[in-house]
């Protein structure tokens, strides 16, 4: 069995075919001299990190509808509580102005009654 030299990809560790020029997975030159003038030729940037940010790109956007469905329903919890929160205090608004109606009237009634009492004292 014949014995294959690989090349070995010295920026990702890929295993490519001994003649390749660039590597399968990243596109990085495999020769010395591939690498230096390649480089001045093309984007400093190797091909895996181009791809690796359309990923996470691609991920940030899957994950932007679940994430505005989950601020809606907190949104939708925070305007019912206000909601809540308004009707209780119109209810304990309603609630005072009975007290105070109540109390006026209980107050009313005692004059009243103070006041009869004091004439019938005053005039038996």
């Amino acid at each position: 069995m014949p014995t294959v030299i690989r090349a070995d990809c010295p920026a990702c560790g890929a295993e490519n075919h001994p003649e390749a020029e660039t590597c399968v997975d990243c596109g990085e030159p495999l020769s010395a001299v591939g690498r230096i003038f390649g480089h001045a030729a093309k984007p400093t940037q190797p091909r895996w990190l181009d791809e690796a940010r359309d990923r996470a790109q691609a991920l940030k956007d899957e994950d932007r509808q679940p994430s505005e469905e989950r601020m809606q329903t907190f949104l939708d919890i925070d305007r019912r509580r206000e909601a809540y929160q308004a009707e209780s205090a119109a209810r304990q608004r309603q609630r005072d102005r009975l007290l105070l109606q109540a109390m006026a009237v209980g107050l009313g009634l005692f004059l009243i009654v103070v006041v009869v009492i004091t004439l019938f004292n005053l005039y038996p």
